[in-house]
């Protein structure tokens, strides 16, 4: 896959930029889901041994938040230096909410981290069956 053709299935944008989740953060904007089927919550996140992150993905009406909710489900990140990632479905949005958010909550601990949303067309590749040969064009001789 060439770089025009991962750009035109992947959006990727900055839901929160690298600070301090120990009070809790939720990003201030969310993105559409309108055109795409599948997204990813990336984060990157850096502290002690042991302390813990909660990513908790968010849907909402519109891009400036409203009618914000918490998605039922949640990851929690072990951090030491890590990378750790969520997978949203369209399908999974609530009716009507099709804006996704982050929130990230570090509850107390000191935890310093960046969340990104990676938003995809489609999850896989269609099949190319161009060059297959019709079963009804073979003629036997």
């Amino acid at each position: 896959m060439g770089i025009n053709q991962l750009q035109e299935e992947l959006k990727v944008d900055l839901a929160i930029a690298i600070q301090d989740c120990t009070a809790g953060v939720t990003g201030a904007v969310y993105y559409s889901m309108a055109e795409y089927r599948k997204a990813w919550i990336l984060v990157v996140a850096d502290s002690g041994a042991g302390e813990t992150l909660t990513v908790t993905p968010r849907n909402a009406t519109s891009a400036a938040g409203a009618g914000a909710a918490n998605f039922t489900d949640t990851f929690t990140v072990i951090v030491t230096n890590q990378i750790s990632y969520g997978e949203i479905d369209a399908a999974d949005m609530p009716d009507g909410s099709e804006f996704l958010g982050v929130n990230l909550n570090s509850a107390g601990d000191t935890v310093n981290a960046c969340a990104i949303i990676i938003r995809a067309k489609s999850r896989y590749l269609p099949v190319d069956n161009s060059d297959d040969v019709d079963a009804n064009q073979i003629v036997d001789e």
